[in-house]
């Protein structure tokens, strides 16, 4: 067995695979997780040992043939609370991951792990996963179930179980991000052991069945189709007080854990039990049920016939069959325009030949009233509703013992006449409704099943979707020559993803095409209520535009539920329960309380939070309805208004003191950050410029720590650009927010400026402590810009105003920029001195940023004393701390430092694993410095790896990049190493081959660059 760890990945992969190793069939691997993680390759077993990897693998298994964005990759390795950086970590892992499952994969077509810009996919055939198979079989064996087929289902079950070797993803189960999958694939498990335990009682093995049975209820004491299955077992065995006895037991666990009695269907069978029902024996070779077919059971079905085929649903309509099979209530939920009529109807069709009693699709759109539901229903039996005096007596009698399906379409509005058909229920015992409604019916023993929209593109790669295959249906439709193309395939993707995968509302975009092209569809989106009108005329009003089907379900909210859904539109991104509280007033004064009804409605979505706490959220085409009502109302400022304000004052109370950095407090503003450029656009749009001034002084903190350098930039300009409304004193903290954010930009003369301005301010407002920074800004631009004895004075100067200040997360950061000034001048003790002084101080403080940066600095330090083995402790404790810190800034710094003393280890694949952290954190934040200083210490870990074509491209590239973007080198111990690497490159190439890869490095943009330097390019 190869066994590929990841410490000694490099030295066993070297080695020659043996001939039985390699036999089998180059990158056909085969993947189980019906048990413990195992991974064969022919005849070879790989050992993914490391739980990241391990945890990796099953996250993308559970996801196979799609693309696993970055986030949700992130929270199955790290859980909902992952250290500040992890991307990095996760590229590696992949990279390694890649490399252990891929050794045979001869080219790119032939690759199981695939990128794109959204995540990672694994590609695999549906045969190479044990889960796909047993799935596949598992439905087989329904469906021979339910044509009778009971040696054909005993054979197809015995094949689904044989894939199972333990429990679900063994020891990864109880993981957070495998829990539902593994609870998914247990109860697969137990309905596929329950239709074979149904095919052999058919076939007449009831004696061997008893202690299998006994054996199930005993593990799931509550599951009502297992006991009731025992004890028809231990009746046909003669066992009928044995049998009863079962019964009395399954009452009593129900009865003492939920309150709750038997279901009807299990009353009927000890009440057929107690009187020896013959029904109940055994005859071969029919299908064997609890009650015979009734005489008058006929095969009508009367559904609607389609003019257009169902577009994809594959997934959701053998979902939904395969509900239908196992219980009496089945009703398909979601917001208008979801599909679910049509897929109701296809489920219908479906499962038609299992229901000889007939098939009945009633519409309830048009009707109004509750109290016709039944008569309705009697009208399309042709139940004769004078017979006993009422329509629910009437319907009984007329379905009697019929196995007939009712489908019962739009029943939203007709709520309080479903009790009635739960009572229709449980006088016909053999009768099924399908129902579609936007809200549940919460009624006793009703399953739900929330139609999903359709799958969306990727962002990057073919448009390939559910959702673009609608699109082009209905496009073809009124276009008869409209094809996807390489010319229109981005636009009907960016269409797709802006409808959210709605499917009414791409029927209505697609039937544009004849008088748009999708650019120009895409372009009126901004408006999209006013875009998807003009659906068929013979369909009803709330089918023909986007805004009916929303306006339906809107007027059947309570008025509280409708105000408070007017206001939710305000929130962009969703919004937690107490920012919804927030909104309470003399007109909604209950939020929580008209809550649910929004959820129930389907047009608010409830989904888990990162810290567990619910959000609700709005589809955008609903959000921009609920403004629209906002705006008849005539709320839409004071609204904005207080959106804004609330999320202001948010920011300012949970903004970290002066002289504190712990950046852990702005964590909670991540899931908020659509709200608060919301809050920011609207104070801009509005003139309400104290408001966006405060808002951004308060932000920049998190946008310089969570590496959203470019975007803060943006809007501080925004707002310093704005010529009236801001104090002094925040004009002076966003001087200052934008001169720090432009230094990370390397801006470093515009952050000069800044800097002087703000201390002029400070200066004449007498605020030592804001002087303080802005001359530690001020000289951190000296420094940059090559004057480093500018530098020193202002730095001594900035330190004297933050003691008097009692400013000590200043003095830590201009004892560390007094630091670099000594490492420049070639001091390396007095360097060392005071980076060791900065660290101490960081520590007394208790600033995990400080000591991130301030650790690697010492690191470094110490490495260049020549102690190479205490500098990578100490710099794992810098690592640590920048993790632990929330600050990105402060983790791409020690990583940056990190690689370079991983290189001078020759540890090139730790290097490699900083560097690409480091780089993918300069990617999202948009810093080409240390994106710069990142492509030059791999293109040095290329080096050490003997890569060297591959090493020359990335320092030209990389010294290209510094060239144009008009940056200058730092010196420091990194540039001497990366300098080194250069060198001894050059030496050991032949001169054109270093020219040529030189010049391909050259041409790369900075975005080519990067991707290839983090593998998701070529290079």
């Amino acid at each position: 067995m190869a066994s590929f760890g990841y410490d000694r990945y490099t030295l066993r992969r070297s080695m020659p695979l043996t001939d039985q190793q390699s036999a089998g069939p180059v990158g056909l691997v085969e993947f189980k997780l019906l048990g413990p993680l195992e991974v064969t390759d022919g005849t070879r077993q790989i050992e993914v040992s490391r739980p990241k990897l391990r945890a990796l693998l099953v996250v993308l298994l559970l996801h196979a043939n799609r693309v696993v964005s970055l986030d949700r990759l992130v929270e199955g390795l790290w859980g909902a609370d992952p250290p500040a950086s992890t991307t990095g970590n996760l590229h590696t892992y992949v990279s390694l991951l890649r490399r252990l499952l891929e050794s045979g994969a001869r080219t790119d077509q032939h690759r199981l792990l695939v990128s794109a810009p959204a995540g990672y996919a694994i590609r695999i055939e549906p045969e190479q996963l044990d889960v796909t198979r047993f799935e596949a079989a598992a439905a087989e064996g329904d469906r021979a179930l339910l044509d009778g087929r009971w040696d054909d289902a005993l054979a197809v079950y015995d094949r689904a179980l044989g894939q199972w070797r333990g429990d679900a993803l063994g020891e990864l189960a109880s993981e957070p991000f495998a829990q539902a999958a593994a609870a998914r694939l247990e109860e697969a498990r137990l309905a596929a052991v329950e239709g074979r335990v149904e095919a052999r009682l058919a076939l007449g093995h009831h004696a061997a069945l008893i202690g299998e049975l006994e054996t199930l209820v005993a593990g799931h004491p509550l599951r009502e189709g297992v006991r009731g299955k025992l004890m028809l077992a231990l009746y046909r065995c003669g066992r009928q007080a044995d049998a009863l006895a079962a019964y009395q037991a399954l009452r009593r666990t129900l009865a003492d854990e939920l309150g709750l009695e038997p279901s009807p269907e299990l009353q009927r069978l000890e009440e057929a039990i107690l009187l020896q029902k013959s029904e109940l024996d055994w005859s071969p070779p029919a299908r064997t049920a609890l009650r015979a077919p009734a005489p008058g059971d006929l095969a009508t079905v009367t559904l609607p016939a389609q003019m257009t085929a169902l577009v994809c649903r594959h997934d959701e309509l053998n979902d939904a069959v395969r509900m239908l099979a196992g219980c009496r209530l089945l009703t398909l939920t979601g917001p208008g325009g979801i599909g679910k009529t049509r897929l109701a109807i296809a489920a219908a069709e479906r499962v038609a030949d299992h229901h000889p009693g007939g098939v009945t699709f009633i519409p309830f759109g048009s009707v109004a009233d509750a109290d016709l539901v039944l008569p309705t229903i009697a009208l399309t039996l042709a139940a004769d509703d004078s017979v006993g005096g009422s329509p629910l007596r009437a319907v009984a009698e007329h379905i009697g013992d019929r196995r007939l399906l009712l489908v019962l379409d739009n029943l939203e509005h007709l709520l309080p006449a479903t009790p009635m058909l739960a009572e229709l229920l449980q006088r016909c015992a053999a009768l099924t409704i399908l129902a579609t409604s936007r809200t549940p019916l919460r009624l006793y023993g009703e399953r739900r099943y929330p139609v999903p929209s359709l799958t969306l593109p990727d962002e990057a790669g073919p448009p390939a979707s559910e959702s673009v295959d609608l699109f082009v249906e209905r496009a073809q439709d009124v276009e008869p020559g409209f094809e996807l193309t390489g010319a229109n395939g981005a636009a009907v993707g960016d269409i797709c993803r802006a409808l959210e995968g709605l499917p009414l509302a791409i029927e209505l975009a697609a039937a544009r095409v004849d008088t748009l092209s999708p650019e120009e569809i895409l372009v009126r989106l901004e408006r999209r209520l006013d875009l998807l009108t003009e659906g068929a005329r013979d369909l009803p009003d709330r089918q023909r535009t986007i805004r009916g089907a929303i306006a339906w379900s809107y007027d059947l909210l309570p008025q509280p539920s409708q105000r408070l859904f007017a206001r939710l539109g305000v929130f962009a991104g969703g919004a937690t329960a107490e920012a919804i509280d927030a909104l309470s007033d003399e007109v909604v004064p209950n939020p929580s309380g008209a809550l649910p009804a929004l959820v129930d409605s389907a047009l608010v979505r409830r989904r888990r939070g990162a810290e567990g706490e619910p959000r609700f959220e709005m589809l955008e085409t609903f959000r921009e309805y609920a403004l629209e009502r906002l705006e008849a109302a005539g709320e839409v400022t004071d609204a904005r208004r207080r959106h804004a304000e609330q999320y202001l004052a948010s920011a300012e109370r949970g903004r970290p003191p002066l002289g504190h950095t712990d950046v852990r407090q702005l964590e909670w503003l991540e899931p908020e950050t659509d709200n608060l450029r919301a809050a920011l656009t609207w104070a801009l749009e509005a003139g309400e410029t104290a408001v966006a001034g405060r808002l951004a002084a308060a932000l920049y903190r998190w946008w310089l720590d969570s590496g959203r350098t470019v975007e803060g930039s943006g809007w501080i300009e925004r707002v310093l650009a704005q010529p009236t409304g801001l104090a002094e004193a925040v004009r002076a903290e966003l001087l200052v927010a934008r001169g720090s954010l432009g230094m990370n930009l390397a801006r470093y003369g515009a952050a000069e400026k800044d800097f002087e301005q703000a201390r002029t301010i400070w200066n004449r407002l007498d605020e030592p402590a804001g002087e303080a920074r802005a001359l530690y800004g001020a000289a951190g631009t000296r420094y940059r810009l090559g004057r480093p004895e500018e530098a020193e004075g202002l730095a001594r100067h900035a330190g004297d105003l933050a003691e008097r200040a009692g400013d000590d997360a200043c003095r830590v950061r201009v004892l560390s920029l007094l630091g670099a000034v000594a490492e420049g001048k070639g001091d390396t003790p007095g360097a060392k001195a005071r980076y060791a002084q900065a660290l101490g101080a960081a520590r007394m403080i208790g600033s995990t940023p400080d000591i991130a940066r301030c650790g690697a600095q010492v690191a470094m330090a110490t490495l260049a004393d020549g102690d190479a083995g205490a500098a990578a402790s100490l710099v794992e404790e810098a690592l640590t701390a920048g993790r632990v810190s929330g600050s990105l800034a402060a983790l791409h710094f020690a990583l940056l430092l990190g690689g370079v003393i991983a290189l001078e280890r020759f540890d090139p694949e730790v290097a490699a694993a900083r560097y690409r952290e480091a780089l993918a954190i300069c990617r999202d934040s948009g810093q080409r410095h240390g994106a710069i200083d990142c492509l030059e210490g791999l293109g040095a870990v290329a080096h050490l790896d003997g890569d060297r074509l591959r090493a020359a491209r990335l320092f030209g590239a990389a010294r290209t990049l510094l060239q144009t973007s008009g940056l200058t080198d730092e010196p420091g111990a990194d540039r001497d190493c990366y300098d080194r690497h250069l060198a001894a490159l050059r030496a050991e190439l032949d001169a054109q081959a270093f020219e040529s890869a030189w010049a391909e490095g050259q041409a790369m943009r900075f975005d080519e660059a990067v991707a290839a330097a983090l593998g998701t390019g070529s290079l």
